[in-house]
């Protein structure tokens, strides 16, 4: 948990993610927003700027302390099998428009690293 950190810093993290977050791309209210450690403390992520993203607070349950490849194939594979399971369909029709963002934040996440 980012617990320490600065309200210019706080705001500066809203603002650079464009009021969205980082892993879903769904727009998050200030009140609502979390700071997540793309590279978790438990594996060795520091609690730096660079390590930090806005982030939803149900990507940032689910992500926990896993990897950001590992949260990659997750939701990849959550999706897949979402996808061939009826019951799942309808949850699907609202999620949807965000999966193929869910597929790109490991890409974007590797730009930021070539950017700083």
């Amino acid at each position: 948990m980012a617990a320490n950190i600065k309200p210019q810093t706080r705001l500066n993290i809203y603002l650079d993610g464009n009021k969205e977050c980082f892993y879903c791309g769904r727009k998050v209210k200030w009140e609502e927003f979390t700071i997540d450690h793309v590279v978790p403390r438990s594996k060795g992520g520091k609690s730096i700027r660079n390590n930090y993203v806005c982030c939803c607070t149900d990507c940032n349950s689910i992500k926990g302390d896993m990897p950001i490849e590992q949260f990659n194939k997750y939701i990849n594979n959550l999706h897949i099998v979402m996808r061939n399971d009826p019951k799942w369909r309808l949850f699907l029709k609202h999620f949807d428009v965000k999966a193929k963002r869910k597929t790109n934040f490991l890409e974007k996440y590797n730009n930021r690293k070539k950017d700083g």
